[in-house]
């Protein structure tokens, strides 16, 4: 291939201890694009005295002059740092064989101690921006000023994150410098979706030198989300926290902890109890993921009454939004029974008191039976019945024509009451013991019982005999 474009040389600044050696070839690079091309010879120079020099083997080579040297030569050439801090400049020119290279200038430095960049892996919420000193940070040595810094963030993306400085996105994918003034307006925008981790590269410039390069992650993560469950506590009631709230990370990391308050001092209110200690009410405190199963809300010693409380998560990364919601305290419904009789064999409406003697037949009357109450003013949504006995020839419920079994609770929608009855026993006098209880917003109460009486069916029919005598051999009708 013919030989038709001069080589490119670029330097680059460089720092030098003291009276120490550096290789002139660490201080440059060449590039032709002439693959066949080979360089020949090197030309350089120190362009000041009072510094460093450059050394052909152990011979100092005289400063502000070119010195050129072969190929082989190069390589015995070093640049010794002067006995003081000093900085000054170097140029170096190569040679193909046909074309010298352009000039190439840049500074070296003796007696400069190079800045350090340490940087933490950082997070950042799907679309938030983050300031990107919280995970950068530069010193130096020998106490020169950070002048400039240098990032980039190494994934092309869509959805990736990207730095933006003053609102202007920087391009992804590339090297760019910015004012150690600005440092602190420089931010990181996480991703459009969490989870999302890319490579940021970042080096800082202290006058003399860069820093080595410093690698780090940003990931863009989802924070953890608390839904509640809307359940309520009976007065004096101790229930486990976990009864209240759940937790969601779309990132699939663990709960470490749970910040939790509730707001209210009142003295008849509820509370946080943590390991069988009552919390301080209106002010927050920390519960480990592993020490949740301690943590119980306990009811107000009145009620009914509701308080908010706070609750947010950290799943080692990130902090969730704090969820503020309601745990009422509630008092359970009452269910009171009337004692009552019924013929036998005829069917009570559990309803309105009615009867009827048969199970199409028609009800009459009305007698209530059941009287029942919410102290918070709740509907009663349900009920549960029990007939205790289970003889054959007692009574037993039936709900919508079908007949229950005996000494079993079984349910009964508070607006289908109207649907159940009680059938006597097969004859009386009898009697059995009935057990109903309440429930409404989501609390049963307390069973109570209450008597149901057979009695003896005044509508019977009645069998008369008649003592007669007969005739041998005659049939009698």
């Amino acid at each position: 291939m013919d030989n038709i474009n001069p080589p490119i040389v670029t330097t680059f600044p460089s720092v030098v201890p003291i009276l120490e050696r550096i290789n002139l070839s660490s201080l440059f690079s060449v590039t032709d694009a002439d693959v066949d091309s080979v360089i020949t010879r090197y030309r350089f120079r120190d362009n000041s005295t009072g510094g460093g020099n450059f050394l052909l083997g152990d011979t100092t080579l005289k400063s502000l002059n070119f010195v050129e040297v072969t190929a082989s030569q190069f390589l015995a050439v070093t640049y010794r740092g002067g006995p003081a801090f000093a900085q000054e400049t170097f140029s170096v020119q190569a040679f193909d064989g046909r074309f010298w290279s352009n000039i190439s200038t840049n500074s070296i430095t003796t007696g400069n101690v190079t800045p350090v960049i340490t940087a933490t892996d950082g997070r950042v919420s799907a679309s938030d921006s983050v300031r990107i000193d919280r995970f950068v940070k530069a010193t130096d040595g020998d106490g020169d000023p950070i002048l400039r810094y240098m990032f980039v963030d190494r994934k092309i993306s869509g959805g990736g994150g990207q730095f933006y400085l003053d609102g202007v996105a920087q391009q992804q994918a590339r090297w760019f410098t910015i004012q150690a003034g600005d440092f602190s307006r420089l931010m990181y925008r996480g991703a459009d979706q969490g989870r999302y981790v890319e490579d940021i590269g970042v080096m800082a410039w202290d006058g003399y030198s860069w820093s080595k390069l410093t690698e780090f992650e940003m990931a863009t993560t989802t924070e953890p989300a608390i839904q509640e469950t809307s359940e309520s506590v009976l007065v004096d009631q101790r229930r486990s926290a976990v009864a209240f709230f759940t937790t969601d990370d779309l990132d699939g990391d663990s709960i470490f902890s749970y910040n939790l308050v509730d707001y209210r001092i009142n003295a008849d209110g509820g509370y946080w109890e943590f390991k069988g200690n009552r919390m301080q009410s209106a002010k927050w405190f920390t519960v480990f993921a592993e020490d949740l199963d301690q943590l119980f809300y306990v009811g107000g010693s009145t009620g009914p009454q509701a308080e908010f409380v706070g609750v947010q998560v950290y799943d080692g990364f990130q902090f969730s939004k704090i969820k503020n919601f309601e745990i009422k305290t509630v008092t359970p419904p009452v269910v009171t029974g009337e004692d009552v009789e019924v013929q036998a064999a005829h069917y009570l409406n559990m309803s309105t008191g009615g009867t009827k003697n048969a199970i199409d037949g028609e009800v009459t009357g009305s007698m209530p039976i059941l009287d029942f109450m919410d102290a918070d003013g709740d509907e009663i949504d349900e009920f549960m019945f029990n007939d205790l006995s289970a003889n054959s020839n007692g009574g037993y419920f039936v709900f919508k024509n079908v007949q229950l079994p005996s000494a079993t609770y079984f349910r009964v929608p508070a607006d289908e009451l109207d649907e159940l009855f009680y059938r006597g026993g097969e004859f009386g006098p009898q009697s059995e013991q009935i057990s109903v209880l309440a429930h409404a917003n989501g609390v049963w109460g307390a069973p109570t019982r209450f008597t149901i009486g057979t009695l003896k069916n005044q509508f019977a029919p009645e069998l008369k005999l008649f003592q007669i005598n007969a005739k041998a051999g005659v049939v009698m009708n």
